[in-house]
């Protein structure tokens, strides 16, 4: 390899030689551990990428990608050594070729051929800083000499010039000035009085370049001064405007502003520290000039400067407000002598609105929505990127100006017609809340942070003072301010405030600035004159269903802290509506009046609920905001699923019923809704086939949150029905399982699982402790279940929820499980896991079972006192799983599946849950006992289809989501006499009965066949290894 085409033999553009043949190297995959591979094989110590120009046409090229990690000792042991000789045009390398600069044992931290900068020295495999202290001029001029610069006019320069740069050593040297290298220079190992004393060099070549003190200013506004020679930055922390209308007028301009950039890897050293000017000065150096840094300032910004002549200086304006201020309205400028409204092309954002109001004087602003504006009206058009720091408009745009007016009929025009950019503009003091909202916590601007005001000792009079300052006429109300606590985002800062009596304006007013000050009253919050007072008590929903209550002529909110159905309905009566359902909304503006509302549902306003006052004891009851949807259940229609409780959506209205269809997309969140419209409390997504021709749909847009209530709550249209709407009968229909509160892990119909609560949206498992068959009994049976059939060790499952409820004491009588008595905590032992009882259900052929470990598992209950008559009673003792012995299920005599002798079942479906059933020859074996022989055909499993049909089930996984949703319904065989149609058992014949004596021997002869099949495969594989 070789280095070409650069100043110095240490850098160029990279060329390497391959087959006797040097061409170009390039790798189109170049950076930066590459350049140290190169430079090490070079004999350097690092390097850095740079560019050069290039001027060569179609040259020879080196073509490859390679696979470098950094620490290969030369370029040919990286990975992918695919090597191709060219010399067609690239436009990647021509333009771009790989460009090195390395550095040997010294460089500076600036790097390339700066020649200013922290010295640094290659030692212990890295770069150190060398301590400055006794570092000589000698020292210096040797290592400029070692950089390849001249030694005419070397300098140590003040370490703090630049920010620390890495590690310090404490390595001296003591050179005579003659040296070439620093390494041939006596040195010894010391310490460093501080880790921040650096060495600073200066390489120049000692060409005038003015006095100290003289500025310049780039073309980007720039500033720097000089100093030793050099030219430096200065601190951005204390330019001011002042300060930028002396160094423009010293560079030949009328006047200028001041603003400032962050430069994290500056190459220039930082000069001045402070720059004290009154504006009448000639020159920057006849200001006040501070030179000793301070730390806080190695790290700020550096000093900018924008300068202009005032009469050819763009103008902003804000015109077009429906008030009366003028801090508000539309933005116009005026450029070139032509008058036009400020468009931004991409959409404007609040630092373009804020720079505006900055430059007119004000201390802050932010966008405002307006109306679109006349057809008539001219624009001045351009992109913005503004960091919040320039001091006018113009400095943040990223393209030229464009002026459009009526004559131009183009989509820009159109866009800037109906997207100008407005703005609101706020002084120093004003209210937390938006635009010309009159209520609201006192708040006051100081170094780009808002405080709040203390309302000890406020009266209304002081109170007026402030709403005058903030452009109201008077202060109505001094309000609580702990109605606002929620927004503590806010540090309390000002106090004591105090008015002469006659004050009219703030600055006649004294406050304190403390923000470690007690303040005993709370923040104040007032309510100015301004919009419609309105008595107390009375209600509101705005748009998004966020419900607004009003005390003190003030609207406020109230806390989601128990709001229920029952408070929403009360609402939406109470504005007009038939009924309606509890949200929660987050907004955080408002002050929030109540909290704990507990309607019974006859009352006719809100406020007659019972509810409590915030005050200064609840400043903590802070969640969520009321909010309600409110609808008429007359026009909503009515809902159904196809299957009871699964199936497709059918919605009735208007005399017609129709599948529920969104033409776009179906989101899970949209059939979670569903579910909830139908009063479950989640589902799962139900594959269904494409329909036939001839069915109506209803079709809208719907757009549903995880807290979205009903349907029509997050619907974006209105219904339209239609026959064979395409887009919806293959697909885009609501189809959908749903889950009520008590479901199992596994998805759909599955009779065997973890048993689950859910809680909004979040699924919670349940401490087995205490747990028992009747309350097994009372899940099974609100999950659509006949009853239990047995309660399962959990580690057959892996639980990946929470285990939140406890110690259920259930009666049997409940409807559902959290009607029985019941404790919410965890516990660390284990969860609950049952086998319901789904026999004699309707068939249920789209769904898979869950299948889960038995490995070591040895539960065996014993079937005793069976009762051929009245059902079965099983008697679960010396079993750890349960605890209650006397449980009896549901069926009764007059059940064709009650009379279940030890044997088998006479007819219909198979519910023997025993662990030692019969095998099931003739499809998949629906009995979960370990102790079952295989299958003969079919695949052994916990839950199986119903409906009997042979054939393997597809597994669902433990999160309840099916491995292969899309399996086709196996078909429903039919049902003939003496064939269960379910496990496939013949009770005619004696050989297929399910007695423990004939299991057993079932059970050892398939273990024996088994044995056999493993011996003879052993020993084909054992001849077929031998040969």
């Amino acid at each position: 390899m070789r280095l070409v085409g650069g100043q110095e033999p240490n850098s160029g553009r990279v060329e390497v030689r391959r087959a006797n043949k040097w061409g170009w190297f390039c790798d189109e995959g170049f950076y930066s551990s590459k350049v140290s591979i190169i430079c090490n094989q070079l004999g350097y110590k690092s390097g850095d990428m740079y560019s050069i120009d290039v001027n060569e046409t179609n040259p020879f090229m080196w073509r490859t990608n390679l696979h470098c990690h950094g620490s290969e000792p030369f370029i040919d042991a990286c990975d992918n050594q695919h090597w191709s000789y060219e010399n067609f045009y690239s436009s990647w390398c021509q333009s771009n070729p790989p460009t090195v600069f390395c550095y040997g044992d010294v460089k500076l931290h600036t790097g390339l051929y700066n020649k200013t900068g922290v010295l640094k020295v290659y030692m212990d495999e890295n770069y150190y800083s060398l301590c400055a202290d006794d570092f000589s001029i000698q020292n210096a001029e040797v290592v400029c000499r070692q950089l390849g610069f001249s030694t005419n006019a070397v300098r140590i320069l003040p370490s703090s010039s630049f920010q620390q740069q890495g590690m310090t050593s404490g390595m001296k040297y003591s050179c005579s000035g003659t040296e070439s290298n620093l390494a041939d220079c006596p040195s010894s190992n010391d310490t460093c009085s501080s880790d921040r004393n650096q060495v600073v060099l200066s390489c120049s070549d000692g060409a005038s370049q003015g006095s100290d003190g003289d500025i310049q200013i780039d073309s980007n506004g720039y500033v720097t001064i000089l100093y030793y020679g050099i030219w430096g930055k200065i601190c951005g922390l204390a330019w001011d405007n002042n300060a930028a209308k002396v160094a423009c007028k010293q560079m030949g301009y009328e006047t200028g502003m001041a603003h400032k950039k962050y430069i994290h890897q500056s190459d220039k050293p930082l000069w001045v520290d402070t720059v004290d000017c009154n504006g009448s000065e000639k020159a920057i150096k006849d200001c006040q000039i501070t030179t000793e840094l301070n730390s806080t300032c190695s790290n700020a910004a550096a000093a900018y400067a924008y300068c202009y002549n005032s009469s050819t200086e763009p103008t902003y304006s804000i015109i077009g407000s429906n008030v009366t201020s003028s801090n508000s309205g539309y933005v116009e400028t005026v450029r070139e002598g032509e008058r036009g409204y400020v468009c931004e092309s991409d959409g404007y954002h609040n630092y373009e609105a804020d720079t505006v109001c900055r430059s007119l004087g004000y201390v802050e602003g932010e966008k405002y929505p307006m109306g679109q504006l006349p057809f008539t009206a001219a624009f001045w058009k351009n992109s913005f990127f503004c960091s919040n720091k320039e001091p006018l408009l113009h400095l943040c745009a990223t393209s030229q100006w464009s002026y459009l007016t009526h004559t131009n009929d183009s989509y820009d025009r159109e866009w800037c017609r109906r997207f100008p950019l407005s703005v609101f503009c706020y002084n120093k003091v004003r209210l937390h809340s938006m635009y010309r909202n009159s209520s609201g916590l006192v708040l006051q601007n100081k170094d780009n942070r808002k405080y709040r005001y203390c309302a000890d000792n406020v009266d209304l009079n002081t109170a007026s003072i402030l709403c005058r300052q903030i452009g109201f006429d008077h202060a109505r109300v001094i309000l609580p301010g702990y109605a606002y606590d929620h927004l503590d985002y806010y540090t309390m800062g000002y106090h004591n405030l105090s008015c002469p009596s006659g004050a009219v304006k703030l600055d006649e007013c004294t406050v304190d600035f403390d923000v470690n000050g007690t303040c005993d009253s709370g923040a104040l919050a007032l309510g100015c004159n301004g919009g419609n007072s309105m008595p107390d008590g009375v209600t509101r929903i705005l748009k998004d269903g966020t419900v607004e209550v009003s005390k003190h002529g003030v609207w406020g909110t109230i806390s989601s802290l128990n709001w229920d159905d029952v408070d929403a309905k009360v609402v939406c009566k109470e504005n007009g509506f038939e009924s309606g359902v509890s949200l929660v909304r987050f907004s955080r503006e408002r002050p929030r009046w109540m909290y704990d509302v507990n309607c019974t549902g006859t009352e006719s306003k809100l406020v007659s609920c019972s509810y409590e006052n915030i005050g200064y004891t609840e400043t903590g009851i802070y969640t969520a905001n009321a909010a309600v949807f409110c609808y008429a259940p007359s026009e909503v229609g009515t809902y159904e699923l196809e299957n009871g409780n699964y199936g497709r959506l059918l919605l009735t209205r208007e005399g017609k019923t129709g599948y529920v269809c969104d033409p776009d997309y179906v989101a899970r969140s949209d059939l979670i809704t569903a579910c909830k419209t139908l009063g479950y409390e989640s589902g799962d997504v139900y594959p269904s086939p494409a329909l036939p021709y001839g069915h109506l749909f209803w079709m809208a847009d719907f757009s549903c949150e995880s807290d979205s209530p009903i349907l029509e709550s997050c619907m974006k249209s209105g219904w339209t029905n239609k026959t064979d709407a395409w887009s919806c009968r293959d697909h885009n229909t609501f189809s959908v399982y749903c889950y009520g509160r008590v479901r199992l892990h596994v998805a759909y119909r599955n009779n065997t699982g973890i048993l689950l609560i859910t809680n909004k949206q979040e699924k919670y498992s349940i401490c087995s402790e205490g747990f028992d068959m009747v309350s097994a009994n009372v899940s099974c049976k609100e999950m659509g279940f006949v009853g239990v059939r047995r309660i399962l060790p959990s580690y057959i499952f892996t639980n990946y929820h929470t285990t939140k409820y406890s110690n259920f004491q259930c009666n049997g009588n409940e409807a559902s499980l959290m009607d029985c008595p019941h404790e919410e905590h965890g516990c660390n032992g284990s969860f609950v896991v049952v086998e319901c009882d789904d026999s004699g259900l309707p068939p249920f052929s789209n769904y898979t079972a869950a299948t889960p470990n038995y490995n070591n598992y040895n539960y065996t209950p014993p079937y005793n006192n069976w009762n051929n008559t009245n059902g079965y009673t099983p008697s679960y003792n010396n079993s750890d799983s349960t605890t209650d012995n006397n449980y009896v299920s549901d069926r009764n005599s007059s059940n064709s599946n009650s009379s279940v002798p030890p044997g088998g079942m006479t007819s219909g479906n198979n519910t023997d849950g025993g662990v030692t059933g019969s095998s099931n020859s003739n499809g998949n074996n629906t009995e979960s006992g370990v102790t079952n022989p295989p299958s003969t055909t079919g695949n052994n499993a916990v839950v199986t289809d119903p409906t009997g049909s042979s054939g393997s089930n597809t597994t669902i996984n433990s999160d309840g989501d099916t491995a292969n949703p899309n399996s086709p319904k196996p078909a429903v065989p039919t049902k003939t006499s003496g064939n269960s149609g379910d496990t496939g058992s013949n009770p005619s014949n004696p050989s297929d009965s399910n007695d423990d004596s004939n299991a057993g021997k079932k059970s050892s002869a398939a273990f024996i066949s088994i044995v056999r099949s493993c011996i003879l495969l052993t020993i084909v594989v054992a001849i077929i290894g031998h040969f």
